[in-house]
């Protein structure tokens, strides 16, 4: 290694000790849905459900194959209320389980979008150290565990007095590297970016890291802009409805109501302001809502979301570049390019 490199280390995740295991095939076989397994992510077929396990964290899946669509919401209370009242008989009153996210709870765990469209389970149970998942006793549902110090909980715990901090460690020198102390607000995500920058080549794509400008001597001589884009509106201003995997809830997708909220989550993210643009097509085959009134309403809420700025796609002369010029573009906030 030359004098010249620049260097970053991190652990891939942050630490908490433990020493009690869970057995959660046990628990969905004490309430009947499962038979208890000791392979992890296992399930006999005619068992209702089946867990997979890492850490602190248990997904749950329910079997469509055993559990119809009408039996679906009944029998993930019905887990869900399992973990709920679990506790360990061995230390009372102690917390065993940190957080229960039904599968459409996904979408926002502490920030990040946790929901994978097709491998998320149906429940997911954190537990709270000193508790998790691995190394459990079979026909018992808490025992000690023969491991001594996990991953997989909630990202923001953090308790230094008993050595639990699910932040990981990073540290980064070198001639790319301005000096200083500890700097707060690191994320793992933001390292690839800051990488990138620092070798001059392009960032990753469908990030939401940032380049962490901060860390580099590079700091004060660049503006960073967020751009935040969509295009082939059509007019959507409903969510549209969606499904995770193939069985459970529907989830809302696009529509105004749903973008909104994600244009000013990322407006209030970019430190040196953002511009917000559509590239064509907002208009023109679009659902009645829109087409019935002219249009006009999809222009009316572009403005609402705050639009900077769109384009001109061939469905935005659906009407006519009569209309569109006479009718549409002066209801704009925003000018057409």
């Amino acid at each position: 290694m030359n004098d010249d490199t620049t260097v970053f280390a991190s652990s891939d995740h942050g630490f908490a000790p433990q020493w009690r295991a869970v057995n959660v095939s046990k628990v969905l076989a004490d309430i009947g849905l499962a038979t208890e397994q000791t392979s992890n992510c296992r399930a006999a077929a005619t068992d209702k459900a089946k867990e997979c396990h890492a850490g602190g964290t248990a997904q749950i899946y329910i079997n469509p194959a055993r559990v119809p669509a009408a039996d679906y919401e009944a029998v993930r209370n019905q887990i869900i209320n399992a973990f709920q009242n679990l506790t360990d008989p061995e230390n009372p009153g102690k917390q065993v389980v940190d957080a229960i996210f039904k599968k459409e709870e996904l979408r926002n765990v502490q920030g990040p979008d946790a929901l994978h469209p097709n491998r998320s389970g149906d429940v997911v149970v954190v537990f709270r150290p000193p508790y998790q998942t691995d190394a459990s006793t079979p026909g018992q549902t808490i025992a000690f565990s023969q491991f001594f110090g996990q991953h997989g909980y909630l990202p923001d715990l953090v308790d230094l007095e008993n050595n639990v901090n699910l932040h990981a460690a990073f540290v980064a020198a070198g001639p790319g590297i301005r000096k200083q102390g500890p700097v707060p607000g690191v994320r793992a995500i933001d390292l690839a970016p800051t990488i990138a920058f620092l070798m001059g080549i392009p960032g990753p794509q469908n990030a939401r890291g940032k380049i962490l400008y901060r860390l580099t001597t590079a700091q004060g001589r660049y503006k960073e802009l967020s751009i935040l884009q969509i295009s082939d509106y059509h007019g959507q201003l409903v969510p549209l409805s969606e499904t995770a995997d193939t069985i459970g809830p529907t989830f809302g997708i696009g529509g105004a109501a749903f973008l909104k909220p994600w244009f000013d989550v990322y407006r209030a993210e970019a430190r040196e302001g953002s511009i917000t643009v559509a590239g064509g097509d907002s208009v023109g085959a679009t659902p009645p809502i829109s087409n019935f009134f002219g249009d006009k309403p999809t222009i009316e809420l572009m403005n609402l979301m705050g639009f900077d700025v769109d384009g001109l796609g061939n469905h935005n002369f659906d009407r006519g570049q009569t209309y569109l010029r006479t009718e549409l573009i002066p209801l704009a906030t925003f000018p057409y390019v």
